[in-house]
């Protein structure tokens, strides 16, 4: 599990991290899903995390706020914890 920074990002961007794991190869295939928020979905955003760029002891995860410019959602305002597996 992934404990993030207090992450304050509004509607339509996307915040990423390295995460460096010896068991990760070019060929691996790794999955990562929010396992909590301690904002509150929609009044405090709306989080889809995914991993990008696969490489020999790393990859990238992206937390993006896919909440609508002019929703009212508004941005992050908490903590993530993600979970992942490397295959």
């Amino acid at each position: 599990i992934i404990t993030t920074f207090n992450n304050t990002s509004a509607g339509g961007t996307t915040t990423s991290f390295t995460v460096n794991n010896s068991a990760v190869t070019a060929n691996s295939v790794v999955v990562a899903t929010i396992v909590n928020y301690s904002g509150t979905v929609f009044s405090a955003g709306v989080p889809v995390v995914y991993v990008d760029t696969i490489a020999a002891g790393s990859f990238v995860i992206r937390i993006s706020n896919v909440s609508p410019s002019g929703s009212g959602w508004g941005s992050f305002n908490g903590t993530f914890k993600i979970a992942f597996v490397v295959a």
